[in-house]
C-alpha cells in the first residue's frame, strides 16, 4: 500500500467583497483524482456553503462573524481541468485552495474537523481528527487561517514538511491561509501543531485525512515450463507459475 500523493495545490482569491467566489481546478486533471478544496474567509455572519458546486462539504463554520472555514470534496471526471468551483457565502473576501490528489481510495471519502476562535491568537491550531479507517498509509492535511492580510505563515505545523504554501488577500481586511501535509500510518487520532501566522487576530483551522487505495499486485514474471509428474499413475502435469 502506498501513500496518496499531491498532484497540484491551485490557489484563488477574491480581493473585494463578494459573495461567491470561485475556487479554480489546475489546467489538467485526471479521471479519478480526488480534489479537495479548503477555503477562509474573514468577517461574515454566513459560513462557506457548497451546494452550489459539484462537491460534497465536509467542513463550514464561522467564529464571532469574524473569520470562517470550510472544505469540500469530489472524485474527478477528468472534465474539471481549466474550470472552477462557485461557492457561496457571506459578504467577505477570500482564499482558497484546491488540492488534486492521486492514489485515493476512491471507495471511502476523505474526512476533516474545522475549528476556530474570534479571540486574537499569533497561531492557528489544526484539530485533533479521527478518521474511519485504523492503521494505514494515510495522507495528513493541515490547513490555517488568520483574519488578516497580508499576513505571513512563519511556521508551519511540526512534521507536515510536504506541500507546505500559503496565500493572502492584499488588503488588510481579507485572510491569510497556509497549507502543508504529511504520511502518516498512525491508528485513532492525529493532532497537528500550529501554523504560526505574523499577527495575533482570530483564526480558524482544518485537519483532514484521504485514505490510500488498495495496492494491486504487478506481474512480474510469467514461467510456463513448471510440470510435476504423479507417482501413482505417472500423469504428467504442466501448469504457468506466475510471480508478483
Amino acid at each position: 500500500m502506498a501513500y496518496p500523493a499531491v498532484s497540484s495545490i491551485t490557489k484563488s482569491r477574491e480581493d473585494s467583497d463578494v459573495t461567491t467566489s470561485n475556487a479554480a481546478y489546475p489546467g489538467t486533471v485526471a479521471s479519478g483524482d480526488l480534489a479537495i478544496l479548503f477555503v477562509g474567509m474573514d468577517g461574515s455572519a454566513t459560513a462557506p456553503n457548497f451546494s452550489a458546486t459539484g462537491m460534497t462539504g465536509l467542513t463550514s463554520a464561522q467564529y464571532g462573524s469574524v473569520v470562517g472555514q470550510g472544505s469540500a470534496y469530489k472524485v474527478c471526471t477528468g472534465s474539471e481541468g481549466g474550470t472552477t468551483e462557485d461557492w457561496t457565502h457571506g459578504t467577505a473576501q477570500t482564499c482558497s485552495m484546491m488540492v488534486i490528489i492521486a492514489g485515493h481510495d476512491s471507495g471511502t471519502a476523505p474526512s476533516a474537523t474545522g475549528a476556530g476562535s474570534s479571540t486574537g491568537a499569533s497561531t492557528a491550531d489544526p484539530p485533533s481528527h479521527t478518521p474511519s479507517w485504523s492503521s494505514e498509509d494515510t495522507l495528513w492535511i493541515a490547513f490555517g487561517i488568520k483574519n488578516d492580510a497580508p499576513t505571513t505563515v512563519s511556521a508551519y505545523p511540526t512534521n507536515y514538511a510536504d506541500n507546505q504554501d500559503s496565500d493572502a488577500n492584499t488588503a488588510a481586511a481579507g485572510v491569510s491561509v497556509g497549507i502543508a501535509t504529511r504520511e502518516l500510518n498512525t491508528a485513532g487520532a492525529e493532532d497537528p501543531g500550529t501554523f504560526t501566522f505574523s499577527s495575533s487576530v482570530a483564526w480558524a483551522a482544518i485537519t483532514a485525512a484521504v485514505r490510500p487505495g488498495s495496492s494491486v499486485p504487478v506481474i512480474t514474471d510469467v514461467n510456463t515450463t513448471e510440470s510435476w509428474t504423479d507417482g501413482a499413475t505417472g500423469l504428467v502435469i504442466t501448469g504457468t507459475t506466475f510471480v508478483v
